[in-house]
């Protein structure tokens, strides 16, 4: 990659997701998110697949060209895959977001319609 700029760019974004990490598993540690094991496993799983995305783009298919024209083609279907593949990690983790909330929506109008019952007999 011959921009400075573009590889200043993609190691603050490569720093970004670091942090964006880290925070994320504070708030489990600290309990502040409340998230299942699932969804722990695809958010790691996801930022580490960016990460490797952003270094192959960094890094770019010099490597893999020197070695033979088509792994450049291997190379960048490789980063394809990865992208790809949190796309489809992000949608499963909204699905176990949309199972959580409709779970303790559930729970919310289970508790306000007991508390009706209590009020009417009395």
């Amino acid at each position: 990659m011959d921009s400075p700029v573009l590889q200043v760019l993609i190691g603050l974004g490569m720093v970004l997701v670091i942090v964006l990490l880290s925070l994320e598993i504070h708030g489990w540690a600290t309990g502040a998110r409340l998230v299942n094991r699932k969804q722990k496993v695809l958010r790691a799983t996801s930022a580490a697949f960016i990460l490797m995305i952003l270094a192959m783009i960094l890094i770019g298919d010099g490597p893999a060209r020197a070695y033979h024209p088509l792994a450049a083609v291997g190379w960048w279907f490789l980063a394809f895959s990865l992208a790809v593949a949190v796309l489809l990690m992000a949608l499963a983790d909204m699905k176990q977001v949309a199972l959580r909330f409709a779970e303790e929506r559930k729970q919310s109008f289970g508790e306000l319609s007991g508390r009706r019952e209590l009020s009417d007999d009395e």
